[in-house]
């Protein structure tokens, strides 16, 4: 098998060097929401297992941050961490807002809570 023109071009698909990545393939923006989302889900998820509920079961959620810039990113992503974390409905609260009523409070960072 011949490997089409380039630059970079070897003798054969077997001797070439292995690919490195493209600078175009990282993007830092979403991969930090990502981690954001895989932690609160994470605590979603340890939150319904320490509960006892039912595996099937989508209870409400209410996530709080103290940050402006991932307030926004929560708020278009609710439907994600929702499905990340095995729950119903995400609502993000506003940072003064009060807590939910008749709900636990579960700490996610020193800026994030998480309320079922």
């Amino acid at each position: 098998q011949r490997l089409p023109p380039s630059p970079t071009k070897a003798e054969s698909i077997t001797i070439a060097q292995y690919p490195t990545t493209v600078i175009g393939w990282n993007n830092h923006i979403v991969e930090q929401e990502m981690e954001l989302l895989s932690e609160i889900a994470g605590k979603f998820r340890s939150q319904k297992t320490s509960l006892g509920l039912n595996p099937g079961s989508r209870p409400l959620g209410y996530v709080r941050h103290s940050d402006a810039d991932n307030v926004a990113s929560l708020r278009k992503l609710t439907t994600r961490l929702s499905r990340m974390g095995a729950m119903g409905e995400i609502k993000v609260l506003a940072e003064g807002e009060a807590e939910p009523k008749g709900t636990l409070r579960d700490v996610v960072s020193d800026r994030c809570m998480i309320f079922t």
